[in-house]
């Protein structure tokens, strides 16, 4: 769900004409695609989606990542993917190049939990997806690992959590709407901001090799606190 503003790559004296399709490259027998034009010439609140060229995609992987992150009174899964700060373009872990397979995720707050909804498509292998967040004035790191099931591991530092009162609700196969304590975080209702990352790692299959990508570009591991993005937190 996008908008695309055509006036960005329209010629000189553009009449208005457009010839419009749609494609994969993850192809499978008995895929299907479906595009469905909305709007046309109107403002449109779905996110805007911009044409870049490799060189533009590498430039913009040297900036630190940031998110803006809404303060949403009541965070259901409806209103996260309506209303929530959007997060993705994942790169893998070293390599710095873009995952075959992609993810996205969705984030907002209230008064005491930060809220996440990611996403991906993918029937063929396993995988895990993972939220690390980081007070800024310490190397103190959480981790929630969700695995394919929606079960959930939590860490501290690398130590095991077995009570963080962090919530899962599998939405759909490769979908999970996840609620973690800002207080379990290190954070309180006034911070502005914290250290962030979302990664996801994908089992290989007999087509594909194992894939980790994060939206933080990390140069180590999911460790790697030194290069993690970060978000502010809008006020209530």
């Amino acid at each position: 769900h996008f908008t695309l503003d055509l006036t960005r790559y329209a010629p000189a004296n553009w009449n208005g004409k457009v010839y419009l399709t749609a494609a994969t490259s993850f192809l499978m027998p008995g895929r299907l695609l479906k595009l469905t034009l909305l709007h046309c010439n109107q403002n449109a609140s779905a996110p805007e989606c911009i044409a870049i060229n490799q060189k533009t995609f590498f430039e913009e992987l040297q900036k630190p990542r940031s998110l803006q992150v809404p303060f949403i009174a009541e965070a259901t899964p409806e209103n996260l993917q309506a209303q929530g700060a959007s997060g993705g373009n994942f790169v893998l872990i070293q390599h710095h190049r873009q995952p075959t397979f992609p993810t996205s995720f969705r984030l907002a707050r209230d008064a005491d939990y930060l809220y996440a909804a990611v996403q991906y498509k993918d029937q063929d292998s396993s995988n895990e997806v993972e939220i690390w967040a980081c007070p800024k004035e310490s190397r103190d790191y959480r981790q929630v690992i969700v695995a394919d099931n929606g079960e959930i591991t939590c860490y501290r530092g690398g130590a095991l959590i077995r009570e963080a009162d962090v919530r899962v609700q599998k939405i759909a196969p490769g979908h999970y709407y996840i609620s973690i304590p800002l207080s379990w975080l290190g954070l309180t209702g006034e911070t502005r901001s914290c250290l962030f990352n979302v990664c996801r790692t994908r089992q290989s299959t007999l087509m594909h090799p194992t894939e980790h990508s994060c939206w933080s570009v990390l140069e180590k591991g999911y460790a790697d606190i030194d290069n993690f993005g970060s978000i502010t937190f809008d006020p209530p």
